[in-house]
């Protein structure tokens, strides 16, 4: 009964295809590969997908690779604020060959997830190109020990615990990770004096069992 059900989940879309394309009917084929592809038609080049911006932005560079697609065709838009606000940002961009670059500032901006999404047509075939990357922007999250404490506890460096904040690549272990405390990040007695992490360092990870400690405000 599965193999049946399975084929037919295949044979009913063919044969919604096949009657559109008999009737006359007119459809894209979109495209939707990763953002940071290069072998395709259309891409973008910076900034990297998946940014942290800084918590003071000044300017935020775009770059888009267009050699396969009909440059009268793109379309860029700015979705910021969890996609609450949406604009069209098209001209701000200028060309020069097959890239097209533009310069965003702090007001494009809103707290939480900003998605850039280029559209356009491929120059062979009706294929309809999207590529869209995220970039995220947390003003109130001070990020200035991000290098040695979990940015998601403000309130205490260690905390969330246990995390992969705290480890760091290592291909001579098993996991491929390394327990990688700082000193700094240690607790401390009266005396300022930090616990030694030297025998938590040599941990390959923590116990996927182990229970997490975390700090709710309020």
């Amino acid at each position: 009964m599965k193999a049946w059900t399975r084929s037919w989940r295949v044979i009913v879309p063919v044969m919604i295809v096949s009657l559109l394309s008999l009737s006359g009917c007119q459809f894209y084929v979109l495209s939707l590969t990763n953002a940071g592809d290069s072998d395709g038609p259309m891409w973008f080049s910076a900034p990297e997908n998946r940014t942290q911006l800084d918590a003071t932005i000044s300017t935020v560079p775009v770059t888009i690779e267009i050699p396969g697609v009909d440059p009268g065709s793109v379309q860029v838009r700015i979705e910021t604020g969890s996609q609450t606000r949406s604009a069209s940002i098209t001209d701000r961009f200028t060309a020069a060959g097959d890239t097209l670059s533009a310069t965003l500032i702090a007001s494009d901006f809103l707290p939480g997830v900003t998605y850039l999404v280029a559209e356009a047509d491929a120059v062979l075939g009706s294929e309809h190109v999207v590529r869209r990357i995220a970039l995220s922007w947390e003003p109130s999250i001070d990020v200035i020990n991000a290098g040695r404490c979990e940015t998601l506890g403000q309130a205490r460096c260690l905390l969330p615990f246990p995390s992969n904040a705290y480890t760091v690549e290592d291909p001579a272990t098993d996991t491929g990770l390394r327990v990688d405390f700082d000193v700094a990040s240690m607790p401390s007695n009266k005396d300022s004096v930090h616990i030694d992490p030297t025998e938590w360092n040599r941990s390959d990870g923590f116990s996927p069992g182990a229970e997490i400690l975390v700090e709710v405000p309020g």
